[in-house]
């Protein structure tokens, strides 16, 4: 499984520590659609531990309809002693959604609090399109917000 780089670590262990220890975060920035997280699940069993299951998503309302554009979800396993520690941090993109152009990718199956299945393919560019993507949120401003709604 492929994981993301270390600046999107340190982009990543920012958004996990303004969620906190809650399982929903929305982040609102002029200029740019919401940013929301969620804490799907715990204790996914993976080659490389157990993880915990987050989804990243951007949001735009649309004739009354919320579309992901995208959303992401990402497999993270935290090793940190230290907030600080990003280098510890495994986060392993698994799911791609664009509700405007119908895309919707499983690059890891998961069944069962397991990983059952790889396309391999599909998590090398999920990761490519993550780096990227998390690179943006962090210059975009998103990680100095606060919530604007936590539960």
């Amino acid at each position: 499984m492929k994981r993301v780089n270390h600046e999107s670590n340190k982009v990543f262990a920012v958004l996990l520590e303004r969620l906190n220890d809650h399982q929903h975060m929305r982040l609102e920035l002029n200029g740019y659609l919401p940013l929301v997280m969620e804490k799907l699940e715990e204790n996914i069993v993976t080659p490389v531990g157990i993880t915990i299951r987050y989804s990243l998503e951007h949001e735009q309302t649309w004739e009354g309809k919320v579309l992901r554009v995208p959303k992401m979800n990402f497999l993270v396993i935290d090793f940190r002693l230290d907030k600080e520690e990003v280098e510890f941090m495994g986060i392993f993109p698994c799911y791609f959604l664009n509700d405007v152009t119908g895309t919707e990718q499983h690059s890891l199956g998961i069944e069962h609090g397991q990983v059952i299945s790889i396309n391999k393919r599909w998590q090398s560019d999920h990761t490519v399109f993550a780096n990227t993507w998390l690179k943006n949120i962090g210059q975009q401003g998103f990680l100095i917000m606060k919530p604007t709604r936590l539960f």
